[in-house]
């Protein structure tokens, strides 16, 4: 079997963050009531969604200390681009280095490959209900 072949993506590179290196960044997400602020305030509303902060919101405090919904900011992170949408401050060099290709499975022998199939279609059909696709 070969190695896996890995990625490092680029430190400095715009563009979007993985999920996986957003939640594994030390930005810390609060809940309204937990935010440890000096004079205990938060910001009225999102700067992003322009929806209300309020003590039962989850939100997340970037290394810039802007405080945004830690959903509409991870939606950001993750699709437009990996810095701060006010400030601009990056946080490219949050990105690790990625497995692109595992090495490569065993053969399937015959007599697994029925048994395979029918866990597969289980599964596809649990989903299905779970999304009312079915």
């Amino acid at each position: 079997m070969s190695d896996p072949d890995i990625y490092v993506p680029s430190q400095t590179e715009k563009g979007p963050l993985h999920a996986r290196d957003v939640e594994q960044a030390r930005m810390p997400c609060f809940l309204g009531l937990d935010y440890p602020d000096d004079n205990g305030h938060l910001p009225e509303t999102c700067p992003l969604c322009f929806d209300d902060m309020t003590h039962d919101s989850i939100f997340r405090r970037l290394p810039c200390n802007h405080l945004i919904h830690k959903q509409c900011i991870d939606k950001w992170l993750c699709t437009k681009d990996g810095s701060c949408p006010f400030c601009r401050e990056t946080f490219y060099h949050l990105r690790r280095p990625i497995v692109v290709r595992e090495s490569l499975p065993e053969p399937i022998e015959d007599e697994d490959k029925d048994e395979l199939e029918v866990g597969r279609a289980a599964f596809v059909l649990w989903w299905k209900k779970m999304l009312c696709l079915v």
